[in-house]
């Protein structure tokens, strides 16, 4: 221990980025505790780029078989090997405990049963969470998100999928591929604006020639709830159209889990995104603390999130 302190690192999120600096932490002959409200792998292994891939893998099977069922247990097995059998191999080097936690100053946290935990350096990895359409009707119609859509047992008969950026795009083909009536609504004159032009042409080919309906240059209008289905409403080149579906799913991209994290306190101003920034070595502006991972406003990739928390750590 240093200074008297319970760990030299805790981490505050159990994803890329926490898990990554947690055994940077421990190779360093270091104590770690990460504390995760929810489930230990992030995004990327539960919800994210491994369920997604397999099932647009899978849906273009001639048979896709049970793929709700082998979806789950694929990604209960990568989680089990790929972060909580490694977590484990360390020892009492890393200790992990479920809860939410509060900054309360640059070595202590409190969790939500009240006790508080101290350490040397604090990581917040706290990642993101979808962003819904602020539209009226938006609140009563049910819309899901990814999360949600994947964890359906069967696919809907018609998806409307507003965004027209990776996640969208990734279970757009995925759903149409299971046999779901799917349009994309994208707010851009194009698909993935980020890219080049020819990369969003192309895909927006690809995903034509398999029935998918793309329509670009809309605003968002309102929604409706029709029964058991929804109508979302849109302006597209100044009509008003109307497309109704069994359901609808928000893919305009993530906001950063920071609500719960106390950073007001200590002047931490967040980006429009709700992100932490931070110096190039991951360090908060006005604090000692650390961020990485999608928290923060650089690339949500699960593999620069892995790079920032062992960078953190390291600087920590």
């Amino acid at each position: 221990m240093v200074n008297s302190m319970d760990y030299d690192l805790i981490v505050i999120g159990g994803g890329s980025a926490g898990f990554a600096a947690a055994v940077k932490a421990a190779e360093m002959d270091k104590t770690a505790l990460i504390i995760e409200k929810g489930t230990m792998g992030g995004t990327c292994v539960n919800v994210g780029c491994v369920p997604s891939k397999f099932l647009i893998h899978r849906a273009g099977l001639p048979e896709p078989g049970d793929w709700a069922s082998d979806m789950t247990s694929l990604v209960g097995e990568m989680r089990e090997k790929k972060y909580l059998d490694v977590l484990a191999s360390y020892n009492d080097a890393i200790s992990v405990v479920s809860g939410k936690a509060t900054l309360i100053d640059s070595g202590t946290v409190e969790l939500d049963d009240g006790t508080r935990r101290t350490a040397a350096s604090i990581l917040i990895a706290t990642g993101s969470s979808p962003v819904f359409p602020d539209i009226p009707g938006v609140e009563n119609a049910e819309i899901l998100d990814s999360e949600a859509l994947l964890s359906l047992s069967s696919p809907p008969e018609s998806l409307v999928i507003l965004g027209g950026r990776f996640v969208a795009l990734e279970l757009g083909q995925a759903f149409s591929r299971l046999g779901t009536e799917v349009t994309i609504l994208q707010r851009s004159d194009r698909l993935i604006p980020n890219h080049e032009p020819e990369v969003s042409d192309s895909i927006r080919e690809q995903l034509e020639r398999e029935g998918i309906e793309i329509i670009t240059s809309v605003t968002l209008e309102g929604i409706e709830k029709k029964g058991s289905d929804k109508i979302v409403i849109f302006n597209h080149h100044g009509s008003t159209h109307r497309r109704r579906a069994a359901g609808v799913l928000s893919a305009l991209g993530r906001r950063g889990n920071t609500d719960d994290l106390n950073l007001e306190s200590f002047g931490i101003e967040l980006d429009a995104t709700g992100r932490i920034p931070t110096d190039s070595g991951m360090k908060l502006k006005n604090v000692p603390v650390y961020a990485a991972g999608d928290v923060v406003s650089s690339p949500s990739l699960v593999y620069v999130a892995a790079k920032e928390g062992q960078t953190a750590m390291k600087n920590a």
